[in-house]
């Protein structure tokens, strides 16, 4: 997972933008870092200035994760991710505290990397949601077809598909999307409990990932908590019908 990927679609760390270049800030999930350019870039190495601390402890059917992290210039936040498997679905519970002075706002996704048997994402491969695709989106590579798209072939390299869902009062309706191979006649249902406020989809031969974007904001003490979850099907015959 990570927290405020930036880039010309998602907004910057707000520890990142109050801080001066030569200041540090706060990445959540990885702890004080040093601003070394205007503009923050997913890309770039920025040097560690302090680690946050992550305690790990193990269960027989998942883990529990605790991060704090002191934090710079009033920004600060304790991180908490709680996975378990029953079944044949994993779920995610995290919760993320503003432990520091400043009100700050911050975007969560995951990188979803689905891959089928080995299959090569192409010809079988779908990608369904539960409200119709919007018109000004992006996708290239895939073919749209009302709630759902289809790749008719094997991609040649990676592509970057975009999905606009940030009109008001809108995020609920895309908490939930499943990835589907006919080939393999499996599936994964991917579902979040917050409104999602964009959705990219990374995708190559090797691996579709769509990526569900949460807004969070927190008020100095304030607590978030937020779930998700993967559902494991085989038996599926299309995107919209599951016999499993």
């Amino acid at each position: 997972m990570e927290f405020d990927l930036g880039g010309k679609d998602g907004p910057q760390p707000v520890s990142f933008v109050a801080a001066d270049v030569g200041e540090s800030f706060v990445k959540i999930g990885v702890g004080v870092l040093k601003k070394t350019t205007a503009k923050y870039e997913f890309y770039t190495q920025y040097p560690i200035v302090e680690r946050a601390v992550t305690h790990a402890e193990w269960t027989s059917t998942g883990a529990i994760f605790a991060q704090t992290c002191p934090g710079a210039n009033d920004f600060a936040y304790d991180l908490g991710a709680k996975i378990t498997l029953s079944g044949n679905t994993l779920r995610i519970r995290y919760t993320l505290k503003n432990t520091g002075r400043r009100a700050f706002s911050t975007e969560h996704y995951t990188h979803n990397y689905f891959l089928f048997a080995g299959q090569p994402v192409g010809p079988g491969y779908a990608l369904h949601f539960e409200t119709p695709l919007p018109d000004d989106g992006v996708y290239d590579g895939a073919r749209r077809e009302g709630k759902t798209l289809h790749f008719d072939q094997v991609l040649p390299k990676a592509v970057n598909l975009v999905v606009p869902v940030f009109r008001e009062g809108q995020g609920d309706a895309w908490r939930s999307l499943t990835v589907v191979c006919t080939v393999t006649k499996q599936s994964i249902h991917v579902s979040n409990t917050f409104p999602v406020s964009r959705i990219a989809v990374h995708a190559a031969s090797r691996y579709l990932c769509p990526e569900q974007f949460v807004l969070i904001r927190l008020a100095p003490g304030e607590t978030a908590e937020w779930e998700r979850s993967f559902t494991f099907h085989k038996n599926t015959a299309s995107p919209v019908q599951d016999k499993s």
